[in-house]
């Protein structure tokens, strides 16, 4: 038997945009990057280079990118703020001071960064930001620019959840209260969200004060369920959605009370959580 073989040709066509990476040595924020919170800050750059890649163009025109959809991070009032003589409006060409042409521009940049977290997919959306084109002599645009953002570091803040109050329980008066040990006890639960991979302390005290109507006092001694102690180290590693959490972190508390004491006791203590280094 002939075995037949079938080629299917696919024809696949496609246009290509050339684009460009502008490079620079720092960048001056007004503000602090925090993930989810910050949605614009002020920028100032005192060097961006622009090296043609083929020899070709005429000159680079600066634009915003508020227009650019699906973009993690948008430029605004975007401004050359060197004084130099190649540079008219917007525009800077390529040539010298002696009008003699050049393959690489050097300016100055300031202007106002902006976030949209829902569209942030990648990593690398964070560090590069479209700011503008190289023209030739025809105005035909050569190449899109895109600004190198390395070195924005972007700071990822801590949020704590309580997902479960503690409740010590009911004994008899005398007794000793115990989220272990006591009729419907339960300990206190907690949940982080973070940046992946790091680590973290958690903190809490090694007794908290709660109160009855009358203000009779009873002191709770606190501990970690998970290693007995009143710190705690964990890292983010689980992912929900774009989120690094930690959950299922468990505070156990108990006290001894004696024949006096009645009622319904209340209190409240702080629990600190903190980046390692």
């Amino acid at each position: 038997m002939k075995k037949i073989f079938i080629i299917i040709l696919y024809i696949l066509s496609f246009c290509v945009s050339f684009a460009l990476d502008a490079q620079t040595d720092y960048i001056y924020l007004k503000d602090d990057v925090i993930y989810g919170v910050t949605t614009r800050t002020e920028f100032r750059i005192d060097q961006v280079n622009i090296k043609l890649r083929n020899g070709k163009g005429r000159y680079f025109a600066l634009e915003n990118s508020l227009n650019l959809k699906n973009n993690f991070i948008k430029g605004e009032n975007l401004k050359i703020t060197s004084n130099e003589e190649n540079v008219i409006g917007d525009k800077i060409f390529f040539r010298n001071r002696e009008g003699k042409v050049v393959d690489e521009i050097k300016f100055d940049l300031q202007g106002i960064f902006i976030f949209d977290w829902s569209n942030l997919k990648t990593t690398r959306e964070v560090k590069r930001l479209k700011i503008g084109k190289i023209y030739d002599e025809s105005g035909r645009v050569e190449e899109q620019i895109y600004l190198e953002l390395n070195n924005i570091d972007v700071i990822y803040s801590l949020k704590i959840k309580v997902e479960q109050d503690m409740y010590l329980g009911k004994v008899i008066a005398g007794e000793k209260l115990s989220t272990e040990r006591s009729i419907d006890a339960h300990p206190a639960k907690i949940s982080l969200v973070g940046e992946k991979g790091k680590r973290v302390e958690i903190k809490i005290p090694k007794s908290a004060i709660i109160k009855n109507e009358l203000n009779d006092e009873l002191v709770v001694n606190l501990k970690f369920r998970e290693n007995k102690k009143q710190s705690l180290k964990k890292k983010f590693e689980k992912v929900e959605g774009n989120k690094s959490i930690i959950n299922d972190i468990f505070i156990d508390g108990e006290t001894d009370t004696n024949r006096s004491n009645f009622g319904r006791y209340t209190g409240s203590f702080v629990v600190r959580v903190e980046y390692e280094d």
